[in-house]
């Protein structure tokens, strides 16, 4: 055990004053249990439903918890999620995942705002540093852990993030917030919403950020924002939604790339430039008699400029759906969509066969909610039809039960299938790689048009006690089957072209040879000890067992399994003090990551940190905070085996803040 462990635990120790020292005259800022109970989940069912009568493993990182969390950067927030895998590679590169199979290009979980997709086709996964959102309009995070393909459709395989942002009229008046910290880091914002005499509320802000370099890096990096969002009630039955963002940003990267040549590698930093925007506008009609039909469509444009790839997407999405009670214990939920997506690429050390190409997606979803008995058990089954242009016809179906007891206990149970289709890149593309342990070597990695889609077939069971009014326990197992995961298989070894330095190269063709099975428990604690004081906890246990196929020579992906931690432990102090004062302290514990020897000498160890936050609201409106992030030393959290991406480490870093509503 690390010889700072003792310490961390006696500091958070510290930080969990007595209750008995706060002032009567504070009131409770955070949701009380029954508040936090009825919070709204739409992600499991795309409806409104009480998170106590979610048949799914959900959590919900509210307001309360991402102010009092000090966090800069969306990952950050997911920590406090038990299931969820976050690691940060470098100052703007994070691998995030859901049970497991977590990397920089995780492509198991679906990331969306507001309902619209952040994914990227390239390789399915989420480029995180572009969703530095004003972290001030987030009204809630909803994680779902397990598939929801019957849903959302594809790459809901392990889980589904949706980031709701408040709605218009909860951010009348000004905002302005600046964060500084001892890593030359820092964020200043601007927002400004008002209403009109219509029944129009409005928003628009602005933010910019600089990132400063991670310890032993060049991963600084600065991006800039703006966007606006408009809501209309025109009666109490249609309700219409407008918004749309722009942003524009350069990252920093190091990279050490094998070569041909003694040493047989080099350190190279590289700026990467992003940009994107978007527009979306939705439509609900809300009838009183319990019907409800939604209309969403968005137009959505980023571009990135790397020194691997060059990569530009358009995409434009359209889906519906509408819900009704087809009987007294009946309702019937279903929707259909369509996406159109145009990729273009440029020649680099990634390549794509044809650079350009254009994609669609057609999809349809029913699903039957059916109440066995009014308030006590309650069945839902259904489905999700695809057709895309890489593996062609998808079907997703699931099947939940919820069993309510009593107001104080919820048990619930779920069987689901889910894809993953091919990325562009599984589908289209080739890269370089040398193994460092052969020099003279490069690999060839192609995709292969004939990829299927990977297969889940997903066994939950949940259960949530609320013992008494001020404790809430929330668990969860799951076991997961996959079949047809991707496997790099390689082909005979060929000489080298004549005019290029004499190497040999070995082409490697994506496959779909592996299978596997995960299982896991999650636990999460909410104790609130007093108005004052509240803790929270959350556990994860984690077991993977990856199997290539015994005609495959797979490279890669059968060490998936030793990629994400077997153990996670996160816990959450929050202490109102007198005068406004509020004191925050959060301890984590993650288990190593183990693919080889070198992920431990390079940052695969497993870790322990803590943050604190002291805040104080002299006045209503004003909000001043001093922080600390990582303090028991720098960190690797993460060691990628497929790309030559240089991790930099977390080192401490202390931090100050201001938050002014006006």
């Amino acid at each position: 055990m690390d010889a700072s462990y003792p310490l961390a635990i006696l500091i958070f120790a510290a930080a969990l004053a007595p209750p008995t020292i706060a002032a009567a005259e504070n009131e409770l800022t955070e949701l009380s249990l029954e508040e936090l109970m009825e919070v709204q989940v739409t992600s499991v069912a795309k409806k409104p439903q009480s998170l106590a009568n979610t048949a799914a493993a959900a959590f919900v990182i509210t307001q309360e918890d991402i102010r009092r969390s000090g966090a800069i950067a969306m990952p950050d927030l997911l920590r406090m999620v038990p299931g969820m895998n976050v690691a940060r590679i470098d100052a703007n590169t994070w691998a995030v995942s859901a049970r497991g199979f977590n990397d920089w290009f995780s492509n198991k979980l679906l990331v969306m705002i507001d309902g619209r997709s952040v994914y990227t086709p390239f390789f399915s996964g989420v480029y995180w540093d572009a969703q530095k959102l004003l972290l001030e309009d987030i009204e809630r995070i909803e994680v779902v852990r397990g598939p929801g393909g019957t849903i959302w459709g594809a790459n809901a395989v392990n889980g589904v993030i949706n980031v709701i942002t408040k709605h218009a009229s909860d951010t009348t008046g000004n905002l302005t917030t600046v964060k500084v910290d001892s890593q030359e880091s820092g964020t200043i914002s601007y927002r400004h919403g008002g209403q009109t005499t219509g029944g129009l509320s409005y928003r628009v802000y602005g933010k910019a950020a600089e990132q400063g370099a991670g310890s032993g890096g060049a991963d600084d990096g600065r991006v800039g924002r703006i966007g606006f969002r408009t809501d209309l009630q025109t009666n109490h039955q249609n309700t219409y939604t407008l918004s749309g963002e722009a942003y524009r940003g350069t990252m920093g990267e190091r990279f050490e790339p094998n070569t041909l040549r003694d040493p047989y590698f080099r350190n190279l930093t590289s700026d990467s430039e992003i940009s994107g925007g978007h527009l979306l506008a939705r439509w609900v009609q809300q009838p009183a008699n319990e019907r409800q039909l939604e209309v969403q469509a968005y137009l959505d444009h980023s571009k990135r400029d790397q020194f691997y790839f060059e990569d530009s997407r358009t995409t434009f999405d359209l889906d519906m759906h509408y819900r009704f009670p087809f009987s007294d214990r009946q309702e019937i939920h279903w929707g259909a969509g369509w996406r159109y997506i145009e990729n273009d690429s440029s020649p680099a050390l990634w390549h794509l066969n044809p650079d350009s190409r254009s994609d669609q997606k057609w999809s349809f979803f029913i699903q039957d909610e059916i109440t066995i008995i009014p308030e006590r058990l309650r069945v839902t089954i259904g489905s999700k039809f695809e057709h895309n242009d890489y593996t062609g016809f998808e079907y997703q179906p699931s099947a939940r039960v919820l069993w309510t007891p009593s107001s104080w206990h919820s048990l619930w149970s779920s069987w689901s299938r889910a894809v993953r289709t091919p990325s562009r890149f599984e589908h289209d593309g080739s890269i370089l790689r040398a193994p460092t342990a052969a020099p003279n070597t490069y690999i060839t990695i192609e995709g292969d048009s004939r990829m299927v889609s990977e297969v889940v077939y997903a066994y939950e069971l949940g259960y949530r006690f609320q013992p008494r009014t001020d404790l809430l326990l929330d668990a969860a197992l799951f076991y997961n089957v996959y079949d047809k995961l991707r496997t790099i298989e390689p082909s005979p070894p060929h000489a080298s072209p004549p005019h290029l330095i004499p190497h040999t190269q070995i082409p490697a063709i994506v496959d779909n040879k592996l299978r596997g099975e995960t299982y896991g428990l999650e636990l999460a604690a909410k104790w609130q000890l007093s108005p004052q004081w509240a803790l929270h906890a959350a556990y994860s246990y984690l077991d993977m067992q990856l199997h290539t196929a015994s005609d495959s020579g797979d490279l890669l992906e059968e060490g998936d399994e030793k990629d994400s931690p077997t153990h996670q432990l996160f816990l959450r102090s929050t202490l109102n003090l007198p005068h406004a004062w509020e004191l925050d302290a959060d301890l984590r514990y993650v288990s190593e990551t183990m693919r080889n020897e070198q992920s431990i000498q390079d940052g695969g160890e497993d870790y322990l940190t803590l943050d604190l936050r002291l805040g104080w609201r002299p006045h209503p409106g004003l909000e001043l905070a001093l922080g600390g992030r990582n303090l028991l030393g720098k960190k690797k959290e993460y060691r990628s085996a497929l790309i030559d991406l240089q991790e930099t480490e977390a080192a401490p870093t202390v931090y100050g803040s201001l938050v002014w509503h006006y």
